[in-house]
């Protein structure tokens, strides 16, 4: 059974305030009593700051992990129970890092939430992928959240939406400088055009409510020039099968790369 429960004002560390991890609190960490422990950058707002947990003696309600997954195993060694109660809920927000690789090295009763997500929940529209025993209110505030059944499902999650991002942000690079190579002969901000394009074609779908190939359908006219353009696009339609397969495979290899680190290391 899915619990509910109050999390206003819980102590919360935050381990690791890189991009993923700074953009996951950023919406939410003045709901807490907030402690972050990174060693390269510190966070913008009032909070208790280390670099290493290693030098915090503070016990906690969430423990966050947010680093890269090969130094896991040493931020995991770095936890003491002090830092920890039973009811303790520890987030893992690292790409492949299966739940064993915490549980080994915590206890097999933590309470643990594993999630993937994406860079815009740094501004609340973010996709929030979660396999956990609990639901937890906070999350809402980030964007979509989707429970998931399977901890494997989170790895399809870091192909589709962790990696997502960034494959969106390629289309939009790519996307300009094929404007910019064709010419529109004038002067233009071509960084804000691929923004309003592609926004504009978002916001009309919303309005619509249509799917994209029905919205798709609306713009093709046979014989006409999105007809044309749209007859050498689907040919490359292949290459999102191959990027989002990569990044899964990935996902996966990390998961086991850490486990095998941590085997090395004990």
């Amino acid at each position: 059974m899915v619990r509910l429960r109050n999390d206003m004002k819980k102590k919360f560390c935050l381990i690791g305030n890189g991009k993923m991890g700074s953009a996951f609190v950023n919406l939410i960490h003045k709901d807490f009593q907030m402690t972050v422990a990174s060693p390269n950058t510190s966070p913008s707002y009032p909070c208790v700051f280390a670099n290493d947990i290693s030098e915090i003696d503070e016990c906690f309600d969430y423990i966050t992990f947010a680093v890269k997954p090969m130094v896991l195993p040493q931020v995991l060694r770095n936890i003491r129970k002090t830092h920890y109660h039973e009811e303790t809920r520890f987030i893992s927000l690292i790409a492949g890092a299966q739940s064993e690789v915490f549980r080994s090295s915590l206890g097999e009763q933590i309470k643990l939430t594993q999630i993937m997500t994406n860079l815009p929940v740094k501004i609340g529209k973010g996709i929030v992928a979660v396999y956990s025993d609990e639901k937890l209110n906070f999350l809402e505030k980030l964007g979509q959240v989707i429970y998931v059944p399977k901890e494997d499902d989170l790895n399809r999650f870091c192909a589709a939406v962790g990696s997502g991002s960034g494959f969106c942000y390629s289309i939009f690079e790519m996307y300009e400088e094929a404007v910019r190579k064709m010419g529109l002969g004038t002067e233009v901000d071509t960084r804000r055009l691929v923004l309003n394009l592609f926004q504009g074609s978002i916001d009309l779908l919303e309005e619509s409510g249509l799917s994209f190939a029905e919205q798709k359908a609306n713009v093709v006219t046979p014989n006409g020039t999105t007809h044309a353009g749209l007859q050498e696009l689907t040919k490359s339609g292949s290459f999102v099968d191959a990027a989002l397969d990569k990044a899964l495979h990935r996902s996966r290899e990390l998961g086991v790369l850490v486990s095998e680190e941590l085997k090395k290391q004990k």
